[in-house]
């Protein structure tokens, strides 16, 4: 029996020879297969046991495919940049197709290309599957499932435009610029200006002007005409007051206190004077002019200085004009449009100019339009009307009572205020009344709200769009000379927002930083007018300051781009799949999860270096790369065949002798039984 089994253990043994050899060649075969991994053949004995017998029956070879997944082959760099090899562990996610009831498949090789329909294959013809990213891009509620991948599909139809969401300036404002009172910064001309480019959502560029004036700031402040003055300027010999003549200051907080000139008297009599008197300051602008300030703009009651002439006009020598002056409520714009036509009477005391005086006929119209909202009002002339008709109309105007008045140059004027953080703004149309009136029908009358907020914040004027100040009127840091107001104004010459930003000692900008940590201007909503979506646009202002000195913008920036055509994709090394335009803009698509197995090498291999889970291979769990466990992405790579040559060789060589020697064991057993039927 043991001749004939070891006939039969010969056989085995040419059988696992062959088996090996087989694997040999297909290593051989796939040594530049991308991402091909060997296998190797491992032998183990079947042995014959008969207990406690003498006699030894020979047992036979049997041979086992060990797959080596596991083991990483070389990197191999290239010129595609939607190649990647997996530097760690990891496999990607592919199927045969995108048709219903394909298998998900798992493969190491990254030699991926577009397709005529955009979608991600490898050289095996293996379609990639992805995480989509949403808009913020973030990945799917259930990215740990294989139901939440899909086609990596980079086809676009059109190009790619990305509206501008956050932008950013950085500037040196001159602190020697003269200041303008608060009520006049909407009808004096910027100090100055600059345009920051933006896009919006269809990919239009939308030019911002940012317009910079120099205020004296919200508190309630008389400021003279007369420039030029010094400290010690003599009040009688330099300014032409009179001995004896004297003024009187009143503060909410405390007064009057009268101040008397004397033959020596100067302005720095007056600037320590003034001083003196609670709640008030006084200093030399930047044009030499004489200031005096309540030094309080808090909310609350109204905060107020009260400048009178007691004897004489000394105010008058200093260009001041006496009355009452209250820290601004920022939340009020006020509009007024006054016609250039004069010599106008109202019906008090003698009679009212009649509109067919002016060459008005019945039936003329006028029309007013406040803010652009809602239907304009529209007066029509009629037999015998005058300009107290018209007077009368305005004043009928919801959001303009009592309004409308001859002033004493004879000239109409209106008056809007809008109690709100937005502009106030008058429009006239109609035939004829309006030019009659010297009223413009081409261009509106405008007076910019403020978007700081209102007193009753806290602190003060800190809501709204502008950053909230830091340092307050009593604070150490607070700098009453430092306002610049900071207008935004749309292209088509409307004012998106309107406030204040206000400058330390040291120059550097007085503000909070908000929630999350930034010093931002925020334009909200806004309506470009040309059918794209409302936008949103952060302004970092951060980087803002003011010194004596030019004018200065050190960059501006934002992060939007016109319309753009894709010019390319790419894998990165997080794994994400972006698209590339010619706009220069960069759009993530998808990200390439890496899925790890307990036991990679248990796989099942189904074809072109691709492999399906079984029970030896456990499931598979999906990761993102460069986490748990899972390795990275290296872009413009492939990873070569982990397949040795040398190697090979040697166990190709190993294989043919034991299969020599095996068939040795066949022709052996041969003679064997030849010699066995010889005997007689």
């Amino acid at each position: 029996m043991s001749l004939f089994g070891s006939l039969f253990t010969g056989v085995s043994g040419l059988g696992a020879q062959s088996q090996s050899t087989a694997m040999i060649a297909n290593n051989i075969a796939n040594v530049n297969t991308v991402g091909f991994k060997r296998s190797e053949a491992a032998f183990y004995s079947l042995v014959t046991s008969e207990g406690r017998s003498s006699r030894y029956s020979p047992g036979t070879v049997a041979v086992n495919r060990v797959q080596r997944v596991n083991q990483q082959g070389p990197i191999q760099q290239t010129g595609s940049t939607t190649d990647a090899a997996i530097s760690g562990n990891g496999m990607f996610t592919v199927k045969r197709d995108t048709t219903a009831g394909q298998e998900f498949l798992y493969t190491r090789s990254g030699s991926f290309s577009e397709d005529a329909q955009g979608l991600l294959r490898n050289t095996a013809g293996f379609v990639m599957y992805a995480w989509p990213l949403d808009a913020n891009g973030n990945l799917p509620a259930n990215q740990g499932d294989l139901t939440s991948l899909v086609p990596a599909d980079v086809a676009f139809l059109g190009g790619l435009t990305r509206p501008t969401t956050s932008g950013e300036i950085s500037l040196t404002l001159n602190a020697n610029e003269v200041d303008a009172s608060l009520g006049n910064v909407s009808t004096t001309p910027a100090d100055f200006t600059r345009g920051l480019t933006v896009y919006d959502s269809l990919g239009s560029a939308q030019v911002l002007t940012f317009e910079y004036t120099k205020t004296y700031g919200p508190q309630g402040t008389s400021a003279g005409t007369v420039s030029d003055l010094s400290a010690t300027d003599n009040l009688v010999t330099d300014l032409g007051m009179t001995v004896g003549n004297s003024f009187s200051i009143t503060t909410d907080a405390g007064g009057p206190s009268t101040f008397t000139v004397t033959s020596t008297s100067t302005v720095n009599d007056i600037l320590n004077f003034v001083n003196t008197v609670p709640g008030a300051e006084a200093f030399l602008g930047n044009n030499g002019e004489l200031v005096f300030q309540r030094t309080e703009f808090e909310g609350g009651a109204a905060q107020t200085i009260n400048v009178t002439n007691v004897s004489g006009t000394p105010l008058t020598a200093l260009g001041m004009v006496a009355g009452t002056y209250a820290s601004n409520d920022l939340t009020t714009a006020t509009a007024i449009a006054t016609g250039t036509v004069g010599g106008l009477v109202d019906g008090t005391p003698g009679p009212a100019t009649l509109l067919a005086a002016l060459g008005l006929n019945p039936g003329d119209t006028l029309t007013i339009d406040l803010d652009g909202a809602g239907a304009p009002a529209t007066f029509t002339v009629g037999a015998g009307d005058d300009i107290d008709d018209i007077t009368a109309f305005v004043d009928g105007v919801t959001g303009v009572p009592g309004s409308a008045i001859i002033n004493g140059s004879g000239q109409l004027e209106i008056t809007h205020s809008n109690a709100s953080p937005n502009d106030a703004i008058i429009g006239f149309g109609g035939v004829n009344v309006a030019a009659a009136l010297g009223l413009s029908t081409t261009q509106t009358y405008f007076a910019a709200g403020f978007g700081n907020g209102s007193p009753s914040d806290s602190p003060p004027y800190s809501s709204g769009g502008y950053p909230s100040p830091q340092s307050l009127p009593g604070d150490t840091n607070y700098n009453s000379r430092g306002w610049w107001n900071v207008r935004v104004v749309h292209p088509n010459g409307t004012t998106l927002s309107n406030g204040l930003m206000n400058f330390d000692g040291d120059g550097s900008l007085n503000a909070l930083p908000d929630s999350d940590g930034n010093i931002d201007l925020n334009l909200d909503q806004i309506d470009w007018g040309n059918g794209s979506s409302p936008q949103n646009i952060d302004i970092d202002v951060e980087r803002f300051n003011s010194f004596a000195g030019q004018y200065n913008v050190i960059f501006s920036d934002q992060n939007g781009a016109e319309l753009g055509l894709r010019t390319g994709v790419e894998l990165t090394r997080d794994g994400f799949v972006v698209a590339r335009f010619s706009n220069g803009a960069s759009a993530r698509l998808y990200k390439v999860p890496l899925v790890t197995f307990s036991n990679i090498n248990g796989l099942t291999e189904v074809s072109g270096t691709a492999y399906s889970e079984s029970e030896l291979s456990g499931e598979e769990n999906l990761r993102e790369a460069g986490t748990g466990g899972a390795g990275f992405l290296e872009p413009s790579t492939i990873e070569s065949s982990n397949v040795d040559l040398a190697d090979e060789f040697a166990k190709l060589i190993v294989s043919q002798r034991a299969f020599s020697a095996n068939s040795k064991i066949i022709t052996t057993v041969d003679q064997m039984t030849e010699e066995l039927l010889r005997l007689r």
